[in-house]
């Protein structure tokens, strides 16, 4: 019997304890695509010296589990994750390190917000914890542990956000197991069109809302693996080691006297950056950089329009840090 790749069931849930499986359950469920779980493994040939040129055996040393898939970015149930309930993408921010701080509803439209932002260090659960990652392939059931990893998201005019996350963790041996029954957010994703808010910001200077075609950001973090021969598959953990946190945006090209992009670049003057998806309550997706320097600057033409893309790099407001992204759903 073949198995059907379109026939999958995404989980993620944060581990109380890293690399123990927590054990999902319905509702772990993630609306993903181009899921990957890969295999990779260190091996070594063993070589000596003696009356023939073929190898004499191989043995497998170390090993770990790299993962890829997609998301939409969509709007957040306010009255699920604002009463602390963990939302569908909890686990996954968690395991890239950023921490998730839930604000009650307020008034008549129920407006509450879930609000994600990097965590230099790990605390609780749901709060920089590590992951558990499992797929369901139409009678097989593949799992990591431990999962650490990375974020780049991003949208163009008239679509919605997608996001492609990463990760790294122990492998776990295939087991058969038949599809789970599931129970998947209602929310839909929404087209990035009809923002109410998409501003550039300068220091000292009043907002400059540019015409802007796309943005992409990338948390970029680095993800190291601590070796142990201690352990069954070489590997003690993966740690977050690093991270720098970059952003594109595609603007038409303004005149220099209407807004001076390259002066403020080379005076390395920053901005506060502030991207609005979706305008309906539950539905809303609001991104904020309060120090976007940007680094580079390409001229381009696009349908005979003369387009820039700006580069750069966000960083933190202050000596604490932690602040250079925010995501807010509302």
């Amino acid at each position: 019997m073949a198995l059907r790749d379109k026939f999958t069931v995404l989980r993620a849930k944060s581990e109380a304890t890293e690399g123990t499986d927590p054990t999902a359950v319905q509702g772990d469920e993630v609306r993903a695509w181009d899921v990957e779980f890969g295999e990779d493994y260190d091996s070594h040939v063993m070589r000596n010296t003696d009356v023939s040129l073929s190898p004499s055996g191989a043995v497998i040393g170390a090993r770990r589990r790299p993962i890829s898939f997609k998301t939409y970015l969509l709007g957040v149930d306010a009255a699920n994750g604002a009463s602390g309930v963990p939302a569908e993408f909890d686990p996954l921010f968690a395991m890239c390190g950023m921490a998730v701080t839930y604000t009650p509803e307020t008034g008549n439209d129920n407006l509450g917000s879930v609000a994600f932002r990097r965590a230099s260090a790990a605390a609780s659960t749901g709060n920089g914890n590590s992951a558990c990652i499992e797929k369901f392939v139409d009678g097989t059931k593949v799992q990591a542990l431990g999962c650490r990893g990375s974020l780049k998201f991003g949208a163009k005019v008239g679509e919605p956000v997608i996001a492609e996350w990463t990760a790294r963790g122990h492998m776990a041996a295939p087991t058969t197991a038949a599809l789970p029954s599931i129970s998947i957010d209602s929310v839909n994703a929404v087209a990035w069109i009809s923002a109410s808010l998409t501003s550039l910001t300068p220091s000292g200077a009043g907002a400059y809302t540019p015409a802007i075609g796309e943005f992409a950001f990338d948390i970029a973090n680095v993800i190291a693996e601590v070796p142990s021969a201690n352990a069954a598959d070489g590997v003690s953990n993966f740690e977050l080691a690093g991270g720098e946190t970059k952003f594109t945006m595609k603007v038409v090209e303004p005149l220099e006297a209407t807004h001076a992009f390259r002066a403020n670049m080379l005076a390395n003057t920053p901005y506060a950056l502030s991207i609005q998806v979706g305008s309906t309550v539950q539905q809303r997706l609001t991104i904020t950089a309060p120090v976007a320097r940007i680094t580079s600057i390409s001229p381009s033409a696009e349908n005979g329009i003369r387009m820039l893309t700006l580069s750069g790099v966000c960083c933190r407001s202050a000596d604490a840090g932690n602040d250079e992204l925010v995501l807010t759903f509302t």
